[in-house]
């Protein structure tokens, strides 16, 4: 996500994991910033899975989280002009096609990333999906503007055990399927299919890797995190208390680096600070009333920063009880209000100039 500038054409993708080791501009030291590095586009909150371990599954999902909502292309093409005009038309790091729900349930996706490739809103376009939209006009029209990265997530090893999971009667070897006929679709090196599972055990993993390995150009076990809000169910599985004694929350901190340099634009237009936000209790501000410019550099995001740069998280409902800011690599707790405040936000120029 907030990696250093690297300008990548189409024949020179990294792989999903060489994205993440390269060098990382030092955040610290960087903010606060002229303008976000990164930013979450939900191209709907609707899923077509309502897994376990997801506040998708809670029967009251909708209305905690405001209703249900697709982008529509007017919708992606006001966000398109507020990054460029925020970014004075050079464009932002990242932008990432997902957060709640799937974005391949909205027909428009293929067309958003296809918006964002043709203006330059990023330097790199990603796209999680569940894979099992992956096909027909969506996937033909997918292959023709491919994300930079395509990232599968895989909730079982096996059909018996990803139905039970995702509490769907879609197929795995379905899924797989799909993945293979979208890479007959495209030229290989258009985009990485990065394929993933949540860690399910020594066995099962093999299992899961045995089924995707020659369908994917990378393949990856991930660890098991939770969302922000521990009091709607311990979606985990596992007690906070061993979730943070695992490596992927060894890096603890005070201070949540998120607020400092991602935005989220949600399928309504609500804006937030934070990519776990499923309740919308980090909402900053809204672009069918404000513009990215007026959010980025506005009281209630300045308000999540000061907070948290003051050891005063625990006074913000969405961020009180969340651990996932410890599986952030970057640490801001050295770095002081009064010191934050008095460097003022700095220009466009000087991202620019750590490219």
């Amino acid at each position: 996500m907030f990696n250093d500038y690297m300008e990548m054409d189409q024949k020179g993708l990294k792989s999903y994991n060489q994205l993440r080791a390269l060098p990382r501009v030092s955040l610290i030291d960087s903010v606060p910033l002229p303008f976000p590095l990164s930013i979450y586009i939900e191209p709907t909150n609707l899923c077509n899975f309502k897994c376990s371990f997801c506040p998708e599954s809670f029967d009251n999902y909708h209305d905690i989280s405001g209703g249900q909502f697709q982008l529509s292309l007017e919708h992606m093409d006001r966000i398109r002009s507020q990054i460029l005009d925020i970014t004075s038309g050079n464009g932002i790091s990242t932008i990432n096609f997902y957060m709640m729900g799937k974005p391949l349930i909205n027909k428009f996706t293929p067309e958003f990333i296809k918006i964002a490739k043709q203006s330059k809103l990023a330097k790199r376009i990603i796209l999680t999906s569940n894979g099992s939209l992956l096909k027909g006009e969506r996937a033909n029209a997918l292959a023709i503007n491919p994300p930079d990265y395509l990232r599968i997530s895989i909730y079982g090893p096996n059909s018996d055990h990803h139905q039970k999971i995702t509490q769907s009667k879609v197929k795995l070897e379905d899924i797989r399927d799909n993945i293979l006929n979208f890479r007959n679709l495209k030229k290989p090196y258009e985009s990485i299919i990065y394929v993933k599972m949540i860690d399910q055990g020594v066995d099962l993993n093999k299992d899961f890797i045995k089924m995707f390995e020659k369908v994917a150009d990378e393949i990856e076990i991930e660890p098991v995190m939770n969302w922000n809000d521990p009091e709607e169910g311990n979606l985990a599985g596992i007690t906070t208390e061993d979730l943070l004694k695992s490596n992927h929350f060894q890096n603890k901190k005070t201070v949540c680096p998120s607020p400092f340099y991602t935005l989220v634009i949600h399928s309504d237009l609500k804006v937030s600070v934070c990519c776990v936000d499923w309740a919308k209790k980090a909402v900053v501000g809204d672009l069918n009333v404000d513009t990215l410019a007026d959010i980025w550099g506005g009281v209630e995001v300045e308000n999540f920063r000061i907070k948290h740069l003051e050891g005063r998280r625990n006074e913000i409902p969405a961020c009180a009880k969340c651990t996932y800011l410890h599986t952030y690599p970057d640490n801001l707790d050295g770095l002081t209000k009064e010191v934050y405040i008095s460097r003022g936000k700095k220009d466009s120029s000087y991202l620019k100039s750590q490219r």
